[in-house]
């Protein structure tokens, strides 16, 4: 039986996108796995270390299975790493109730504010935050991709750079001459926009502030004989272990200066400059040794907390 789900995918000790590369691959990669396994998305967002999206299907765990290989492919490919990409566990939730659904959506959407990226979500291009409303909201696609600069549907030679080799694409997928797979051809966009109703209630969602009066309305929705599904709150779709709630409220008030070195930054950093000069292939090459000292430059650097060096270097 198809269902709704709530799907969050981490990796505390290591980025899993190192550069936009690696982002546009798992764009890719999600809309391939869902066409494979008969799923639909309603919302995602990719964050470095972290992934939450908006799921219908009847089989969750089938979908991630196919989603995270290809990404893991990638990622150990390019890095020449071995081994599993993420946390073996990953969060799977239904969700039952328009209201609920519409919680949900509206956080999976805001969490690039919450975790200090940004400081409205129609700044971060991997998310589908500019897919819905475009029309009221005169959205453009945040990478600046035209539709006339798409491939015809004609065209049988694809570029594979950000494509597994043997992923088959749907005919009606709209693909840029990079292989690049618009979010329009794979997002339900209609599903998402039945939820918020109006534009103006969507930006309403995506400023109001987390209260118990959006708790209270998600007991609207109840389970048969009446029973009260508890309310999706942060401190239920993040990891309450992992992050501090109270700071992602706060950065949800707006109460924050967008972080200047974000995780894309210090890797990027570390690639092409730390990297090399150690005349390594990869990060996955380092010595503990000579992570350490890449570890104090880029403190030094860029002044940014140790569990971000951490992460970045998989230490």
């Amino acid at each position: 039986m198809t269902e709704l789900f709530h799907i969050c995918y981490s990796s505390h000790n290591e980025v899993l996108f190192r550069d936009s590369n690696d982002y546009l691959f798992a764009r890719n990669s999600l809309a391939l796995s869902l066409y494979a396994t008969n799923s639909k998305l309603i919302c995602y967002a990719l964050m470095s270390d972290h992934i939450h999206l908006m799921l219908l299907s009847d089989n969750p765990s089938a979908f991630m299975k196919v989603f995270r290989l290809s990404v893991t492919k990638h990622f150990n490919s390019r890095y020449f790493r071995k081994g599993r990409l993420g946390e073996k566990k990953i969060f799977c939730n239904t969700i039952v109730g328009v209201h609920h659904a519409t919680a949900v959506a509206s956080y999976i959407l805001r969490n690039p504010i919450h975790h200090g990226v940004c400081t409205t979500s129609f700044a971060y291009p991997f998310s589908s935050i500019n897919c819905y409303f475009t029309k009221d909201l005169h959205v453009k696609d945040i990478l600046g991709i035209k539709q006339q600069d798409l491939l015809p549907e004609t065209c049988r030679r694809i570029p594979r750079n950000y494509l597994p080799q043997n992923g088959k694409i749907p005919s009606h997928y709209k693909l840029t001459p990079q292989g690049i797979i618009l979010p329009e051809s794979f997002v339900e966009i209609v599903i998402a926009e039945n939820y918020f109703t109006t534009a103006r209630r969507f930006l309403y969602h995506l400023n109001r502030v987390s209260d118990e009066e959006w708790s209270r309305e998600q007991e609207k929705d109840t389970l048969p004989f009446h029973e009260i599904l508890p309310p999706i709150t942060l401190e239920t779709i993040e990891n309450k272990r992992r992050y501090n709630i109270s700071e992602l409220l706060s950065n949800e008030r707006g109460h924050f200066k967008p972080i200047e070195h974000d995780d894309m930054v210090i890797c990027e950093y570390i690639d092409n400059k730390i990297v090399p000069r150690f005349r390594k292939k990869a990060y996955t090459q380092l010595t503990l040794e000579e992570k350490q000292s890449a570890a104090k430059e880029l403190k030094s650097m860029f002044h940014i907390k140790d569990r971000q060096i951490k992460r970045c270097l998989a230490m």
